[in-house]
């Protein structure tokens, strides 16, 4: 556990700098990559969740109508296609610096287990 809190911890002191790394799929895909070779459960489920897993989307009540929901929104978070979410790309850049900051600051927080996990 200790391995996957200093993984998440250092990814956000990357992206508190450069919030552009939260957006770019080869590194938010890879924060959990050193764990692969002890865990390789770990990386059949997340090619799994995010490649191969259908979900229902809304209205729809039957098997035939479920989509690689993940998949899509990773798509569209990631490499938009939409007008609306391809313009609100440079604020995502800035929340996502903020949100790190956040997190690292709750992650270190003594009050909070994660802070005694945290190595460095």
């Amino acid at each position: 556990m200790t391995t996957a809190v200093d993984l998440v911890y250092n990814a956000f002191v990357k992206i508190e700098t450069n919030g552009k790394l939260m957006l770019r799929d080869s590194f938010v895909m890879n924060i959990f990559k050193p764990l692969y070779k002890k865990l390789p459960e770990l990386k059949d489920y997340l090619d799994y969740y995010f490649e191969e897993r259908r979900t229902n989307v809304f209205g729809a009540t039957d098997n035939a109508s479920r989509k690689l929901g993940i998949k899509m929104v990773k798509s569209e978070v990631l490499m938009p296609n939409d007008h609306d979410n391809r313009a609100t790309n440079e604020l995502c850049h800035s929340l996502a610096e903020d949100m790190a900051s956040t997190m690292l600051m709750d992650m270190a927080d003594p009050r909070k287990v994660t802070a005694e996990m945290i190595t460095k």
